[in-house]
């Protein structure tokens, strides 16, 4: 039988506090996933005795540690969903489950232990709108069982469903402005990233992690036509609120400042110009 990425399901939802039983949730229309485990090996070298006839065979090796990563992306249809993956406190932050299951072989892989380390929303100049992610796990099992109807650390969780709803194109995109100017990008990606710190229990081999820092940054927005209030603002280092208009959605990202400029100009091309903010601290999505 060969295993194909049809046979899988994947599903992630954030733990609720104080809830015994949980929906596993569908953010967007999910196309690619992966799950890693990397051993850490160390050697060691050490002095041989006096009876020792190859002074380079003295070395040690262990495996001291595993870090386990994963990373998903996905098609949205409301970006609503994307607020659970905004930690706004380490007193209030919690994790995600990840669940992967072949639905063939029922083989599995899960962790109520998963962390979002970065997020793209990307606008690209058409198609899909697509975010992508990097995550950390701190543990993870695998299993010839199913993870629904088991009790995992006292909630048990059921099968979500695919959405129903469209799921949202470059031409669901109305309106964007930087400081109140209307601007008309033909592609821009909005990243979240946190910056982790890793703390691992040795007695049951699990890694913890909390945020030191969160950072939103606007990236390679093009525009469609020059915009001169857009170019004087940014000659003029003005910060304002970048905002736009997705479908149902509002996006707000605030305070924005847009010190870097890349002109690109080739013969027998049209010039393009790149503008990528600077890193600011807060994002509203409605």
């Amino acid at each position: 039988m060969v295993d194909i990425g049809q046979n899988w399901i994947y599903e992630i939802a954030r733990i609720q506090s104080g809830v015994t039983t949980q929906t596993l949730d569908y953010m967007g229309y999910y196309n690619k996933f992966s799950i890693k485990e990397e051993r850490k090996v160390e050697d060691k070298t050490y002095f041989g005795d006096d009876t020792t006839s190859d002074d380079f065979e003295n070395r040690l090796t262990a495996i001291t540690g595993i870090d386990r990563s994963g990373s998903m992306s996905f098609y949205p249809y409301d970006l609503t969903k994307l607020n659970q993956c905004i930690v706004k406190s380490n007193d209030l932050l919690e994790t995600f489950f990840v669940g992967a299951k072949n639905k063939l072989t029922n083989k599995t892989k899960y962790t109520d232990r998963a962390y979002i380390n970065n997020l793209t929303l990307s606008l690209p100049e058409s198609g899909f709108v697509e975010v992508s992610t990097d995550l950390k796990f701190g543990d993870l099992t695998s299993s010839t069982n199913d993870y629904v109807g088991i009790d995992i650390n006292g909630i048990t969780y059921s099968h979500g469903t695919i959405p129903t709803q469209s799921a949202y194109t470059t031409k669901d995109l109305t309106s964007v402005t930087f400081a109140g100017i209307s601007i008309k990008p033909s592609k821009f990606d909005i990243k979240i990233e946190y910056d982790l710190d890793e703390k691992v229990d040795n007695t049951s081999d699990t890694t913890y992690y909390k945020v030191k820092s969160r950072s939103i940054s606007v990236d390679g927005l093009e525009l469609a036509t020059d915009n001169s209030q857009f170019e004087d603002a940014i000659v003029n280092e003005t910060v304002g609120d970048f905002v736009f208009t997705l479908g149902i959605n509002t996006v707000t990202v605030s305070d924005v400042l847009f010190p870097n400029i890349d002109l690109d100009i080739e013969s027998g091309s049209v010039a393009t110009q790149t503008f990528s903010s600077g890193k600011v601290g807060k994002i509203t999505i409605a």
